[in-house]
């Protein structure tokens, strides 16, 4: 029985034909589950059996203060609760209308913003988190803080050194994001220098250098860019306490959803919006190739998996050698990729998310053009840095992307999720090489 067999519980052929990769929303999912726990113990508190059966706005009798929690915590949380609770929650019937009956009044109080469309409890909790963080990063290294059990002053002294040095490579992002004047006068420099680096690594001749594809990938990597291919390093699905490799489709190939491109009007639109930007961005290309990007864009969502299958163990589970997964798709060099983010580290074994789509991948580069390919590299960068570029060249990509997401500005919550996913910390702090430490990119590059 195969790997995969053994993990499923069934046998299946090591050849079997799958598709699919990772799993981002168990994630999401133990986080809802925790918050939905502590609603419940919340609300099992609050709703205790020996007040229950009594009108909420009554008074407690000796008896059932002793059953009450009183400290200012619980009088809080209770607090709240009665403040979510509908004005007239007296005159429903939590049967019929219980969704009314206790978020009535957290909707009245919390509007939607502009650029939000939608909002419930983990969207305040996420935003509170953020101003946390911002006070955080605005306010100095606490150095001479003990008082608490987190306090930097209780690390061991050679964490502590690589703690207050993450620290301000953290703030050094920060503020340098910050810094308007700066970004206004460099303008698109940072990303052109960007593209004037991939142009180096993937040029358009007769003979291209040695992997070139995997010289590319890898260059977009530093960055924090994933191309043609993703690669991560999680708890493997068959044994949890090990940590597996796994390569699988990009998440994201271009528009928002590999179903976006079957909109014929929304694809010609952002075809002219790739013509304008790289027009300005790189001169020189004719709109031919540029407007072939969009057709290679199609190519890939089209061998890509649905979202529903990227979710489906059944069909991401897919252990291979290194070899084996490296002859899928030759033209990539994938153990060269792999051996470039691993940081020196060892690695014969992948969790193969997506065997087809890297099979579709060689015939679709065989079959495209340098030039385009080029292009759709550059593409990837512009895409991941178009938010931090002051420059008319990004404009209209801005606005398409306004347009598609229904946004106004770039939130705080970008801020910081770039700062975090895309600087590499100090050892020991940095647990997963081929994780969200391996994007980095200079801080002069940063916005």
């Amino acid at each position: 029985m195969s790997e995969k067999g053994a993990l499923l519980g069934v046998a299946v052929p090591p050849t079997a034909p799958t598709r699919g990769p990772m799993k981002r929303n168990a994630v999401y999912a133990m986080f809802y589950l925790v918050l939905v726990g502590y609603w419940v113990y919340l609300v099992r508190g609050y709703m205790h059996p020996r007040i229950y059966s009594r009108p909420i706005d009554s008074e407690l009798t000796a008896s059932d203060s002793e059953d009450v929690c009183l400290s200012p915590s619980c009088v809080h949380a209770a607090s709240e609760i009665l403040y979510n609770l509908s004005p007239n929650y007296k005159e429903l019937d939590p049967c019929t209308d219980f969704e009314e009956l206790v978020c009535g009044g957290w909707r009245e109080r919390h509007d939607l913003r502009p650029d939000q469309g939608a909002a419930f409890t983990g969207t305040i909790m996420s935003e509170n988190s953020q101003l946390l963080l911002r006070h955080i990063l605005e306010a100095p290294y606490p150095n001479v803080s003990g008082h608490s059990s987190f306090s930097p002053m209780r690390l061991a002294a050679t964490t502590h050194s690589a703690d207050e040095a993450n620290f301000e490579k953290l703030t050094s992002a920060y503020n340098a994001c910050l810094d308007e004047k700066t970004i206004e006068k460099l303008g698109n420099l940072p990303l052109a220098s960007i593209l004037d680096q991939i142009r180096t690594s993937f040029p358009v001749t007769t003979t291209q250098p040695i992997n070139a594809f995997a010289e590319t990938i890898l260059l977009l990597a530093k960055y924090g860019v994933s191309a043609l291919v993703s690669t991560g390093a999680s708890a493997d699905d068959a044994d949890p306490d090990v940590v597996v490799v796994s390569v699988s489709a990009p998440w994201r190939i271009g528009l928002p959803a590999k179903e976006r491109y079957e909109d014929d009007a929304l694809v010609k639109k952002y075809q002219a919006v790739i013509v304008e930007t790289l027009g300005k961005l790189v001169p020189g290309q004719t709109k031919d190739v540029l407007e072939a990007v969009v057709d290679f864009e199609k190519k890939l969502a089209a061998a890509s998996p649905n979202n529903e299958d990227r979710q489906d163990v059944t069909k991401y589970y897919n252990p291979m050698s290194l070899k084996d997964a490296s002859a899928l798709t030759p033209k990539i060099g994938l153990a060269r990729v792999i051996a470039g983010l691993s940081g020196g580290q060892d690695v014969n074994r992948l969790i193969v998310g997506a065997p087809q789509y890297l099979k579709d991948l060689q015939a679709i580069l065989e079959e495209t053009d340098r030039a385009v390919l080029q292009n759709y590299f550059s593409w990837k960068a512009v895409q991941a840095f178009y938010p931090y570029v002051s420059s008319l060249a990004v404009k209209p990509y801005k606005r398409f992307v306004n347009e598609l997401a229904g946004k106004v500005r770039i939130s705080f919550g970008v801020l910081l999720s770039t700062v975090h996913r895309n600087l590499q910390y100090v050892q020991p702090l940095t647990s997963n090489p081929l994780g969200p430490g391996i994007r980095t990119r200079a801080l002069a590059h940063m916005c």
